[in-house]
């Protein structure tokens, strides 16, 4: 009667671990490398496929490593000081973003009604607060750098966002 007892309390810590598993699906982190590209003043008319280009949003396209080509729309400062909210397109869904940049430089001086067209450098860090589609529910962090010039920003991440299962 003891065995059995214990085989049966064996079967259903195994069966309840199962269970648990099945519930409680593994996250997958995916390393991502992130390079985009956006113009930091208007195109021809009709031709313009952001709102307020160069003063508060940025628009720009590139690729998310291993998920493809993108679009990416910025909101600068809308989260508060040095703290800005990005979306990146992909054909899967979206992801979120939260920057923040450090270690500005400009050679020379900087002026506050950046950008004028004039050599812009700084670290960017980015942490993934959500997204859709293939991206909902998504965490991670990635860094990067920013450089303008000549009117045009150059954004490279690279780091790990999770994915739920």
């Amino acid at each position: 009667m003891r065995t059995l007892r214990l085989v049966l309390t064996g079967a259903a810590v195994l069966v309840v671990a199962g269970l648990s598993a099945v519930a409680a699906p593994a996250a997958t982190s995916v390393s991502v490398s992130v390079k985009l590209v956006e113009a930091l003043k208007a195109g021809p008319i009709g031709r313009e496929i952001c709102p307020d280009i160069g003063v508060d949003v940025n628009c720009g396209s590139g690729e998310v490593r291993p998920f493809g080509r993108a679009t990416s729309i910025v909101s600068i400062g809308v989260c508060g000081e040095n703290c800005s909210i990005r979306w990146i397109t992909l054909a899967g869904g979206t992801i979120v973003l939260r920057e923040s940049l450090s270690d500005i430089s400009c050679p020379g001086a900087c002026v506050t009604e950046w950008p004028h067209g004039a050599p812009f450098r700084a670290t960017s860090t980015a942490v993934v607060v959500g997204g859709t589609g293939d991206f909902a529910g998504a965490s991670g962090e990635l860094s990067g750098s920013l450089a303008a010039a000549a009117w045009e920003a150059q954004i490279t991440y690279t780091g790990t966002i999770t994915l739920p299962s």
